[in-house]
């Protein structure tokens, strides 16, 4: 709740707009914090800021483990200080007892996803299991694991840290646009719109058709100035997308990340046709898009 009163506070200070990016509430400790988040926010635009936000549509966030679960002064410095602290019997008790507080703090060892290894060195078997089964199969606390995968190069992880209640009361609110992500080893950089539609706007029901087609459009191209871009209007660029909506489903998960969604029957940018029929013609007409008018933001 600090940080999003920060990001209140600059954007009130220096009169600018200001977008809190992947808003979450990460971790047990923060879990049902989203209520008094979203009143932060609002009030805040009730005085006439301009604040909006986006979010992935996942339970789990991506990250390392030596991010996730190390503690931050022990990455402190060159990657050499690094290995030295991890390697320094005199912080070896510190470093396990801040470790497995931040483990608690991420819901646990059953939480933690090993996504992919990013050394030779950390086994590949592990892939695609959590802590807690790596550390049954090896007969060693999960602590050990993670120090263990640290110090041999470290791994990329699926984080479950997530409360479906705060998740519904960040996407349910008219400010809250769709987002994805650009890293590696999780499945919201391939699957994050067909995955909100189909999770939450034909299974739950948290929102409609119609909001989900404008926080994923319009509503993104209002908040950065993309003055001809996110409605089906004359002089407007010609980016749609059509979708058999019984079909539009995510394919890409945790152990195949990559895999491309179903559904999409045709694909227009710029006005030039990318999918069609489903199959991908090979035209790429996308751009840069850059902030046409400076006064949204």
């Amino acid at each position: 709740m600090a940080a999003i009163e920060e990001v209140i506070q600059i954007a009130e200070g220096a009169n600018v707009p200001a977008n809190i990016a992947h808003i979450k509430a990460l971790g047990t400790d923060v879990w049902g914090q989203s209520d008094a988040i979203v009143t932060q926010i609002e009030e805040a635009r009730a005085r006439g800021l301009s604040i909006t936000a986006d979010q992935y549509p996942w339970r789990a966030s991506g990250t390392r483990i030596s991010n996730a679960l190390l503690p931050r002064w022990v990455k402190a410095g060159t990657d050499a200080d690094y290995k030295a602290r991890l390697d320094n019997p005199a912080l070896s008790e510190q470093i396990i007892l801040e470790t497995t507080e931040n483990l608690r703090r991420r819901g646990g060892a059953d939480s933690i996803l090993i996504t992919a290894a990013l050394s030779s060195d950390v086994s590949s078997n592990w892939v695609g299991k959590t802590l807690a089964e790596i550390s049954e199969a090896e007969a060693t606390d999960p602590v050990n694991i993670a120090l263990q995968i640290a110090r041999h190069g470290d791994a990329r992880i699926a984080s479950f840290n997530m409360n479906p209640d705060d998740m519904e009361r960040f996407m349910t609110q008219d400010w809250v646009m769709t987002s994805s992500d650009g890293s590696t080893g999780h499945p919201r950089k391939y699957a994050s719109y067909p995955k909100k539609f189909r999770a939450y706007v034909v299974d739950q029901q948290w929102i409609s058709t119609a909001a989900f087609v404008h926080r994923s459009t319009g509503l993104v191209a209002d908040t950065f100035g993309l003055c001809d871009r996110g409605y089906l209007k004359p002089h407007y660029a010609a980016d749609i997308i059509i979708i058999d909506p019984e079909s539009f489903t995510p394919m890409a998960d945790f152990q195949s990340p990559a895999r491309l969604s179903d559904g999409v029957q045709f694909s227009i940018v710029n006005g030039v046709m990318a999918i069609d029929s489903g199959q991908s013609t090979g035209n790429r007409a996308g751009r840069a898009l850059r902030r046409c008018d400076g006064d949204k933001g």
